[in-house]
C-alpha cells in the first residue's frame, strides 16, 4: 500500500484563454528528477486530481467564482516541496481533512450505488415474463452483494474504499 500525502491546490484561470491555471509543478525537484511531466508524474505516482464539485463558474464560501479546489495524493516529497515552492497555492492536509475534503466536495454528489440499467432491464423482461432468475440475476438486484454487476454499492462515494480499492494510504 503506498503511502502518500493529501495535497489541496488552488486551481485558478487564466484570463487570457479561460483555461484552468494550475500552479508549474513541473519546477519542483521531485517531478525534474523523474524526467516526466507533472500532471504524468501524479497519476503515475499518486491519485490523479480528485477535484471539488464547486467549478470555476459556481461560487460558494469557500471558493470564489473564477477558482476551484483540487486535491491529489502524492508522495511526501512532492508535497513538501509543492507547499515550500507554492505556499498561497498548495496546503498540505492531515487524513481526515482528505477524508473530508473527499466526502463532501468531490464525491458529494456521486451516486450511492452504481446501477447496470441495461442488465436490470433485461433481468425485469424476465421477471415480467414470469421466467424465473438465475442465481446471478438473483445477486445483480441484491445491492448488498458487491460481487456482480446490477446494483450494487458505490466504492468510490466514500474515501475510505476509493483508498482502500486504490491500495493508497494517507499519512499527515
Amino acid at each position: 500500500m503506498a503511502d502518500l500525502v493529501a495535497l489541496r491546490v488552488k486551481i485558478g484561470l487564466d484570463e487570457s484563454t479561460g483555461h484552468a491555471k494550475y500552479p508549474n509543478f513541473n519546477l519542483l525537484a521531485v517531478v525534474l528528477a523523474s524526467g516526466m511531466d507533472w500532471s504524468g508524474y501524479i497519476d503515475r505516482h499518486g491519485s490523479g486530481w480528485l477535484y471539488d464539485c464547486c467549478g470555476h463558474e459556481e461560487e460558494d464560501a469557500e471558493s470564489p467564482r473564477g477558482q476551484q479546489w483540487g486535491m491529489i495524493l502524492v508522495p511526501d516529497a512532492f508535497a513538501t516541496q509543492a507547499v515550500a515552492m507554492f505556499p498561497t497555492d498548495c496546503t498540505r492536509l492531515t487524513a481526515a481533512q482528505a477524508e473530508s475534503f473527499y466526502d463532501s466536495k468531490h464525491a458529494r454528489d456521486f451516486e450511492e450505488e452504481e446501477v447496470d440499467v441495461q442488465l436490470l432491464q433485461k433481468i425485469k423482461a424476465k421477471q415480467d415474463l414470469g421466467i424465473a432468475l438465475n442465481q446471478q440475476e438473483r445477486r445483480a438486484i441484491d445491492p448488498r452483494d458487491e460481487g456482480v454487476r446490477g446494483v450494487r454499492p458505490n466504492r468510490r462515494k466514500r474515501f475510505s474504499t476509493f483508498r482502500q480499492d486504490r491500495g493508497f494510504n494517507v499519512t499527515d
